[in-house]
Order: structure tokens, then sequence, then C-alpha cells
């Protein structure tokens, strides 16, 4: 700062003054003389050192727009106040920048990285992974000629891999330490690179969304539920998995015969509007049997305390899936005291977000009239049991309400939630009361929220398993036994009432056959059937045995892969606007922030893939 203050005290003619561009490739100039550009340049450059592109963009447009706020000065005004003025207009940017980044780099410090760039840069965190799952094995190569019992070195082992992970912020939990298989599975891991890889995968993603809710980016009104750079990524990783699906086949391994992997994916849960109707077909079969059993049904909403909000000024910078843990365990202790009490209750759950990112629950619950008073208490103890005389916590942290029949049934209080976390295009132009715009359009956002958070977004509790259930239904004709016979054709019916009440007069439950190895040694059960617990009797359900293949003729290649250009052949010269550029990347998958940077002809690796411009075009190329 002793140049600027020099600069700042010397006499105007002797200081030349002209405009420089701060940071590349950011365009965003100053109007500084040459020293005092170098010390702001190097004290920017500390400042967003590490930062997502799109949020440095943020801090400089911000800090150059604070530099050259023009100062009113009136002739008879001294020279020494004019400097005064200049001063503290320099120390006015310098503070915004200090505390805009200092958020943002409390983040990027706990990175468990030794290179922070891994955060933005794919190689250096391949490279960072690769250097763990050798030091992991120098690890196990260091305590192999030690002496004691095989069983024991391996425990050992585990114990100081387990030391060194936790530093990496990632673990692998062994419950059972005499179980010498899972120690060595858990070994085979830690020295895995591709496992590595994987988990440094999440933690970037996830260090990077939530430097985006940091920033206040996402919000009501602003980038809803899930920033903008999660929602590309999470579109991107949806066309890898559809372009995977329909590049692979499954060949039985008797008969020889091929079928496309992407048109069974269709058929199953994996397709959104099934699993959307499986839903709706169970949750409207809890509402039957509830009927049946002469039940109440209620309407509850739980939120967590103000401090796990963004928008709270009592916000502890707890992160989405830390509030969803904090969610699930007031739900475990409420599930416990309801057990305890006796209470008769089923239901379903919804977990979906606010605007904001922070998680809150929908749920429909089914109970005795006479236990109803004591379940709500129960529930209403749990959900306020932390900060329950804060503000508003009484009006908004727990509601439940009696539904009524006359303004509708049970399941269409429900019906608009899963839509919402699934898909909404069969409720068009229906209003999204957590967001701004409808639900339809909120889908993809809420779909992106909970893969990057891994967020469980439904979950039923009280009532059948929903595995024995699809299980049932893989049976296309009778079997011998009655009670096991019973329960397939309720499932049949595709009522999950009935299957509800065929199932708890003839219990059924699945058997596993054929154990698998996975590629860390695991031995992995495989479900081969179904068993009457009452009758003993059991039916296989998957006699064939599948391989995954590619499929004939079909390239994986990226080379192969088609280029996207909004131009034909005939203007590809023409220069292409940002405008234009940002649709371009849009539609291959490409984050935001990269635009820019391609824009001005660089390369950029976004996710694996790598990118660059050339005659108008996006071209792909290995990295």
């Amino acid at each position: 700062m002793k140049q600027v203050f020099s600069v700042l005290c010397a006499p105007k003619s002797q200081v030349k003054i002209k405009k420089r561009v701060l940071i590349k490739p950011f365009v965003d100039t100053v109007t500084l003389s040459f020293p005092e550009y170098l010390t702001a340049k190097k004290f920017v450059e500390k400042c967003i050192e590490f930062v997502p592109q799109h949020i440095a963009k943020s801090f400089i447009s911000e800090y150059a727009k604070r530099l050259n706020k023009p100062i009113d000065y009136d002739s008879i005004v001294p020279e020494s106040d004019k400097i005064s003025a200049e001063n503290r207009r320099l120390k006015s940017a310098n503070i915004y920048l200090r505390n805009a980044s200092k958020k943002v780099q409390n983040v990027i410090r706990r990175l468990p990285f030794d290179n922070k760039a891994a955060l933005n840069r794919d190689e250096i965190a391949e490279h960072e992974a690769r250097l763990c799952a050798a030091h992991c094995l120098n690890i196990i190569q260091a305590l192999e000629n030690e002496a004691g019992e095989y069983e024991q070195k391996l425990v050992n082992a585990l114990s100081q891999l387990d030391q060194y992970a936790r530093r990496r912020r990632v673990r692998i939990t062994v419950l059972d330490l005499d179980n010498i298989e899972a120690v060595e599975a858990a070994i085979v891991r830690y020295v895995n690179e591709e496992w590595w890889i994987a988990k440094f995968s999440r933690i970037r993603a996830e260090a990077r969304e939530y430097i985006n809710i940091v920033q206040g980016l996402v919000g009501k009104g602003r980038q809803e539920y899930a920033s903008n750079q999660c929602v590309s990524e999470y579109r991107q990783q949806r066309a890898s998995n559809e372009a995977y699906l329909s590049l692979m086949e499954v060949v039985d391994q008797e008969t020889n015969e091929r079928f496309s992997l992407k048109e069974i994916a269709d058929k199953t849960t994996a397709n959104p509007e099934l699993r959307r109707v499986e839903l709706m077909v169970r949750c409207r079969g809890l509402e039957e049997f509830a009927e049946d059993l002469r039940y109440k049904a209620f309407f509850v909403t739980w939120t967590a305390p103000s401090k796990y909000h963004r928008t709270s000024k009592k916000w502890n910078g707890s992160t989405p899936n830390e509030t969803q843990k904090y969610l699930c365990g007031q739900w475990a202790k409420c599930r416990a005291a309801i057990k305890r009490a006796k209470i008769d209750w089923f239901g379903v759950r919804v977990a979906e977000p606010h605007a904001s990112a922070t998680p809150h629950w929908h749920m429909l619950v089914f109970t005795r009239q006479s236990q109803s008073s004591a379940m709500q208490s129960i529930m209403s103890s749990y959900a306020l049991e932390h900060d329950k005389d804060e503000s508003g916590a009484l009006e908004n942290r727990f509601l439940i309400e009696e539904i009524d029949k006359s303004k509708g049934s049970a399941t269409g209080y429900i019906a608009k939630y899963i839509a919402k976390n699934i898909n909404a295009s069969h409720l068009k132009d229906q209003t999204d009361h957590d967001g701004s715009g409808t639900l339809e359009e909120s889908v993809l956002r809420v779909c992106a929220w909970a893969s990057r958070w891994r967020v469980r977004q439904f979950q039923f509790f009280g009532s059948a398993a929903v595995s024995v259930y699809r299980e049932c239904r893989r049976l296309k004709s009778s079997v011998e036994c009655k009670a096991l016979e019973a329960v397939r054709m309720a499932a049949d019916s595709g009522k999950w009432s009935a299957f509800t009440k065929a199932l708890a007069l003839n219990p059924v439950k699945l058997v596993y056959g054929v154990e698998k190895q996975n590629k860390y040694g695991e031995k992995v059960n495989a479900i081969s059937g179904l068993m009457s617990i009452n009758s003993l009797f059991e039916i296989i359900t998957r006699s064939k045995i599948f391989k995954l293949e590619k499929r004939r003729n079909a390239a994986l290649s990226g080379g192969s892969r088609a280029t996207w250009s909004p131009v034909n052949n005939c203007t590809q010269s023409e220069k292409l606007t940002e405008k234009a550029l940002r649709k371009l990347a849009q539609a291959a998958g490409i984050a935001s922030e990269f635009v820019f940077p391609l824009l001005k002809g660089a390369k950029v690796i976004d996710y694996g893939r790598g990118f660059r411009m050339c005659n108008g075009q996006i071209i792909e190329f290995k990295p």
C-alpha cells in the first residue's frame, strides 16, 4: 500500500493515469496509475485465487465499478481533500473485495486438496486422487513386513488408512472389524484410484454448489433450488447416462438374445413417469387401506430451525445435506418415541427444497382417531426440540392439519409434491409456491438439487415392502402355493391396498441366491426369488443370467461425436456473439462459466470433457 500512498500524494502532473484491464481473461478495466494498478492487481489475484470463474467475474466487476466510481470535485476543494477522496474510494473497493471473498476462501481453505486449483480443474483433482491412492498403497507396503497375525495386520492397516482418509474428508465405515472380508474390501477401496477420483468429484461438486449458496446466488427470484451451474451439470450427466444406455445391450448368456439396455430401463422405475405412477399407486393404496381401518389422515409440513436456512441472519453455514441429516435425526427419534407409545401409523414423506436449497418435508400420515392427539404431540415435540422459542417457530416449523375429505382426497394433498420431485408434465401452468415459476419449470432444478446433495426424496413408513411388490409383478403366471398366489394376484392387480392386506395374511420374503463379487472383492447377494413364510414354498423369479455388452457397431469414443454449431457451413467464418455461444454451450451441456473463455479462444475442460472453438463450432476433444 506504500506504493499507492506515494502515488496518491504525488502531484497530478507526475502521475500517468489510464485504463487498464485488471485481471485477464476478464475485460473489466480500472483507471489507475501503473504502480497503483500493480498493487491493486496483486491484491485482487490473492482474493480470487482458486475462486470459481463465474464468482470471480462478479467480484471483479463490482470491484472495478467501485474503483471507477467518479468523484465530483469542486474547483475550490483543496488538493489534499481530492487525494483523500481517491484514497477512500480505493479503500472502499478493497474492503468490499476482502469481505466478499472471505466466505468463499473459507470454503476453499477447507477442501481436502493440497492444490486448491483442483476445485475447478479435473486434471489436478485426478492427479491428487492418484497421489492419495499411491500414499495408501505405501502405508500397506510399510506394514507388510511387520510381525503379527494377518488379521491383526489388516486391522492396523485399516486404522492408519482411516486416519489418513479423514484428513481428506473421506472415510469407509467398517462396523465389524472381525469381518475380515469387509476389512479387506475397505483396504482395496483405499488403494483404488477410481474410488478416490469418484470421492473427490463429489466433494468438488458439492463445494462449488455450496459456494453458490454462500454467495446468495441460489434463492427465490434468482437461481431457485439449485444454481444454473448445478442444473447444467445435472443435465449433462443425464444426457451422458442416456447415451450410455443407448450404446449398451443386455445379452442372455443361454440363448444369446440381445436386448437394448435403454428399452429395458424405460420399462422400470428408472423411467420418471413410471416411478411417479408407482408412487401414486402406493399413496392411493395407503389411503384406501386407511379408510378400511377407519384411520384419520393428516398432512404435515416439517421445517428445520432458522439457523439452517441461508436466508436467515442466524444461518450457521449448514449445507443442504447437513440440514437433511438433522431432519433425519429428529425423524428417527420421533419414530422411536411413537413406537414406544404403541401408536399404529403409516404414511409417506417427501423431501424437497426451499428456493434457497434448504430441505423441508411434507408428510401424509394415517393413524387411529384415538391416537391422533398423542401422535401430534410427539411429532411436534421433536420438530420443535431445538430453538422452539425463536420468532415464528410455532407458526412455521411444524404444521399439521387433518384432511377434510370434502375438499379432496389425501392422495391429492401429496400428489403435487411427488410430481414436483419427479415429473410435472401433467401439472401444466400450476404455480410453484416455493419458487416463482410453475411446477413444470421447477422439476429439473429440484431433481438437480436432490442429485447434488444426495437427498432421499421419498420414504414410506409402516407399510409393505415395495421390493416384494415388484418381484411379485415379475411373475406372469400362477404359482402352486395358494398363499403366494394370493399375494401375486394382489400385486398383479396394481392395487396397493389389496397387496398390503394379502401380504399381512400371507407373509412373503425375498430369497437371495447367486453371490457375485464386485470389483472390490465383496460378495453381493442377488435376488433370486420369493418364499412364502408360512408354507416355506419358494419360487425362482430370476433364472436367466445376463451380461452387459456394448451394442454392435456403436462407437463410444469422443472423437466421433458431432459438433455443436448455430451456423451453417456458409457462415462458419462469422464471429459468434456471447449470447449465441451461450445457447450453443447450453445445448452441449457445457457449464455457463466456460462460455467466456471459449469465446476468447481458450480450451476448457468440463467434467473430463475438453472443448474448444473452431470455425464457429464447439469441438469436443479428449483431454
